[in-house]
């Protein structure tokens, strides 16, 4: 899969999960790389184009933990329950050192998944990092 597929196939999922709860699950999401250098963003979606960089650091610790104790594959993924405020709910991998972050700039995770659609979107969301173990992202 490329960047442009990748990018066309997440909206379409956060769109349809926000049909199904009624709103957005996820306001914001990120491509980034994790390189020898750390992590370089690639593509960024959302209404803090100029200060995601700068708040990366802090925005990434509550999924810090889950991210370290997974040995990534295409399409594994994580949900932080610590998540809140521009702190990263959730992880996808979408290829070899290539993840997808997501967030909801002003809901915690624990007020997500207390969404009345929440179960039903979390099956919409799994069929995107199924996508991601079958054709993985390559740059």
């Amino acid at each position: 899969m490329n960047i442009e597929k990748t990018a066309e196939l997440v909206a379409k999922t956060l769109d349809r999960m926000a049909a199904i709860c009624g709103e957005p699950v996820f306001d914001e999401w990120a491509l980034v790389s994790l390189g020898a250098e750390g992590l370089s963003l690639i593509k960024y979606e959302g209404s803090r184009p100029d200060d995601f960089a700068d708040s990366f650091t802090e925005d990434f610790a509550p999924l810090k933990a889950e991210f370290n104790a997974l040995e990534p594959h295409h399409g594994s993924f994580a949900f932080s329950h610590e998540g809140a405020g521009t702190g990263f709910d959730a992880f996808i991998c979408a290829g070899d050192h290539l993840f997808l972050l997501f967030n909801h700039t002003a809901k915690s995770t624990t007020e997500i998944t207390q969404s009345q659609g929440w179960m039903k979107s979390q099956e919409v969301f799994a069929e995107l990092y199924e996508r991601f173990m079958q054709d993985p992202l390559e740059l």
